[in-house]
């Protein structure tokens, strides 16, 4: 099975939002932080991917640093 290019692209753009997410919370920058955060979620709203038609490709892993840094995030507030 083909994976689509919507997905791969997500995907990539994923891992670039992930190391961003971990380069601001190791940075202590926390509205750099939330900034990251709200753009991921706009960007699933706008493309109208769900996480499930991600489970074709590794994206699992980059979701699952950024809902680490957001615990992170709302640890600190």
């Amino acid at each position: 099975m083909e994976i689509e290019k919507r997905k791969v692209r997500m995907a990539n753009f994923l891992e670039v939002m992930s190391r961003a997410a971990v380069f601001a919370l190791n940075s202590k920058s926390w509205l750099q932080l939330v900034s990251i955060i709200l753009y991921v979620w706009n960007s699933f709203s706008y493309d109208l991917t769900n996480p499930l038609e991600l489970t074709e490709t590794d994206s699992w892993k980059p979701l699952t640093v950024l809902a680490e840094c957001s615990l992170y995030l709302l640890e600190y507030l």
